[in-house]
């Protein structure tokens, strides 16, 4: 159990009462929390209530009057609370009439006391940012703008391409969708100060780092399935079962189940996919949510451990297709497909799908097709937000399980078809195609490199296919993705200033801060770093020592029209973003 002493609030973090300052370090990265963590966060958020995140790591420095906390581990997640909050905020005011209302001002004064502290009379951040990537300008731009403070306060260049303003940006359409009144945001409010932190404070860097990497290195917590095999061991034993021979077969539904993370997920999922089994259901726990998983699994092994253990063989074994690769079914290649466009919360629906046999070969392909046209156009869209897929899903099976014996196999598809694209959005494709066209390296790197990597093995012939998700000896992606026109940089000797045809840098930069990020201009290849800021033409005909193509010439599909140009600027990006949006749409309808 966690020593209380150290336990914080995030309402004792950011304390009214104390003028604490927390500053990030200036050999911090940058702000580096992407949508898939902010989604996650926020998933996480509405289901638990006092939601534990993590340990806060700092160094004290300044003196009593003006104390500083300088964070070594915790500013990703104090960065994303002070915008979410930001956001909140701003909605406060949208949604209230009566600005004289006092539990409005009550709200508004509580708000801006956390986020800022009193230092000579004036109103400052209690966040500061490092400069890594503009995060302190951008911060504090936002938080002077959003809660009034009297400072110049022009608004930075190229301000929305960045980081922190797709994150705030997030939050923000987050409480403009749910919080219609000054009680939903009271009560939201109140989640968010109540999120928890361990916080150790050390008097120096050395030790503050020393303890960052004890913590990392030697921190070994029992996982779910660890507190699960307890429980269930715990019931076996009862009945006077081999212990011996059980532990020989549960190390196969672990081996089954790969990692920790792959154990937990399989325990939440099992649960949504066979609750409405009166073996498996739990009275009033119709979800199985991160807090719920002991509790359930506590009574199911109470209930009759031999069935539960049965289940667990069986189903661990199914749960191993859609994540081990190397077992060679018909399907590993679909699986190994989709897990990258990461559509694990299908894993409900597929598991009790494999398990009742309700589909034959060809149509359960057609399933796993019709998810990957689906989690394509969510993943862009963000519609439905993470946060409902595991409902989304889980209803799925429940109307699946009712209708199996009423309709026939294309009854069903049909069916699952319906509910997935029950939102009027998924099915508009003007839509799809203007966030497609919009900077989406920026907004979301892992569909970016997803969708370049599915024009490119459809475009090629089977016998020609290669492992665009193949990973190096570090875990890392052999093919990466590449700017043509560089993110940074301009050239050695600003080529790029004339390639793109800009009269100045500035206006280059401009340039290159509104096209790098589109379709467009990215490509793949296994020599990103050896590329970095060249000419076009030397980035189009980059050979190795040994001679081997590295640049755009590397024999990639994608790559055809890019080295037919003679120059790349901004009629180009926007023809090749065409082209690759319409190739996008045309495998979805042809698949």
């Amino acid at each position: 159990m966690i020593d209380p002493r150290y336990t914080k609030k995030l309402y004792h973090v950011f304390d009214k009462e104390n003028q604490r300052q927390i500053r990030v370090p200036i050999f911090q990265r940058a702000y580096a929390w992407k949508k898939d963590n902010w989604e996650s966060f926020l998933k996480d958020l509405l289901e638990e209530y006092n939601l534990f995140m993590g340990v806060l790591i700092g160094v004290r420095e300044g003196d009593t009057s003006y104390p500083i906390f300088t964070v070594i581990d915790g500013q990703q997640r104090l960065t994303t609370i002070s915008l979410f909050i930001l956001a909140l905020y701003k909605r406060i005011f949208e949604i209230c009439n009566e600005k004289s209302d006092e539990e409005f001002i009550e709200l508004k004064n509580d708000i801006k006391k956390r986020l800022t502290i009193n230092k000579n009379n004036e109103k400052i951040p209690r966040l500061v940012l490092s400069e890594q990537n503009k995060n302190r300008v951008d911060y504090n731009y936002l938080i002077n703008e959003i809660l009034g403070l009297e400072h110049n306060n022009s608004k930075p260049t190229n301000f929305g391409n960045r980081k922190l303003s797709y994150a705030y940006n997030f939050f923000y359409d987050f409480c403009k969708r749910e919080i219609n009144t000054l009680e939903d945001a009271k009560d939201f409010y109140k989640k968010l100060k109540n999120l928890t932190f361990v916080e150790l404070e050390e008097d120096n860097f050395s030790n503050a780092f020393k303890l960052f990497e004890v913590l990392n290195n030697r921190g070994f917590p029992l996982s779910a399935m660890d507190i699960v095999r307890n429980s269930l061991f715990k019931e076996l034993h009862i009945r006077g079962e081999d212990l011996e021979k059980y532990n020989i077969r549960f190390n196969k539904i672990m081996d089954n189940l790969l990692d920790a993370v792959f154990q937990t997920r399989f325990l939440r999922q099992f649960y949504m996919a066979f609750k409405n089994d009166e073996k498996i259901k739990v009275e009033k726990v119709s979800k199985a949510t991160a807090s719920k998983i002991i509790k359930i699994y506590e009574e199911l092994s109470k209930r009759d451990p031999l069935f539960l253990f049965r289940e667990f063989e069986e189903k661990s074994q199914i749960y191993n297709e859609f994540i081990n690769f190397n077992g060679g079914t018909n399907f590993s290649k679909f699986y190994e497909n989709l897990m990258n466009l990461g559509i694990a919360p299908a894993y409900t629906l597929l598991l009790y799908c494999r398990s009742k046999s309700i589909f034959n070969e060809l149509n359960y392909k057609n399933l796993l097709l019709l998810l990957r046209n689906f989690f394509i156009r969510r993943n862009i869209l963000d519609i439905p937000p993470t946060r409902e897929l595991d409902d989304l899903f889980m209803k799925i099976v429940e109307d699946v399980d009712k209708s199996k014996n009423s309709l026939d196999e294309q009854g069903i598809l049909n069916l699952i078809r319906e509910k997935l694209f029950s939102r009027s959005e998924l099915t508009d494709d003007d839509l799809f195609k203007q966030k497609l066209a919009g900077d989406i390296y920026q907004i979301n790197s892992d569909m970016a490199r997803y969708l370049l990597c599915l024009v490119e093995e459809h475009l090629r012939s089977k016998d020609s296919r290669i492992n665009l998700w193949e990973k190096n000896k570090s875990n890392k992606y052999i093919f990466t993705i590449e700017h043509i026109l560089p993110q940074e940089g301009l050239g050695k000797n600003n080529e790029w200033i004339k390639e793109i045809g800009a009269k100045d840098e500035e206006e280059a930069r401009e340039i290159r801060d509104k096209f790098c990020h589109k379709l467009g201009n990215l490509t793949l290849t296994t020599s990103n770093s050896n590329l970095s800021d060249l000419s076009f033409e030397k980035k189009k005909n980059r050979t190795d020592r040994k001679g081997k193509p590295v640049g755009y010439n590397n024999g990639f599909k994608i790559n055809e029209y890019i080295m037919q140009q003679e120059r790349w600027g901004i009629k180009q990006i926007k023809e090749r973003t065409e082209f690759l949006i319409n190739k996008i749409l045309d495998i979805m309808k042809l698949e």
